[in-house]
């Protein structure tokens, strides 16, 4: 529930009242790292252990490539898994 009027606080379980928690806390998955050796992907092994895959520029832009020439498919995949009924595409075109 959102408070519309500013001169009436939100509700203590609201996510954005300051230093309240959020209900479903968006957790970072992988990080990634861009720096003149290449790319760097951290993220946590399904162990629990840290995960991490360097790539060398090239194969960061041959992955890239890939990612392009799927992303129709990933798109699919992705609004297939998704939990909301409602899309937005921020998209340039």
């Amino acid at each position: 529930m959102i408070a519309c009027d500013p001169k009436t606080p939100p509700p203590p379980d609201h996510a954005g009242a300051p230093g309240a928690p959020m209900a479903n806390p968006i957790r970072e998955k992988l990080t990634v790292t861009i720096a003149d050796a290449g790319v760097t992907l951290k993220g946590a092994a399904p162990s629990g252990a840290e995960a991490v895959l360097s790539l060398s520029p090239m194969e960061a832009l041959m992955l890239l490539d890939i990612l392009n020439a799927e992303a129709g498919r990933l798109r699919d995949l992705a609004d297939a898994a998704a939990p909301l009924p409602v899309r937005f595409d921020f998209r340039k075109e």
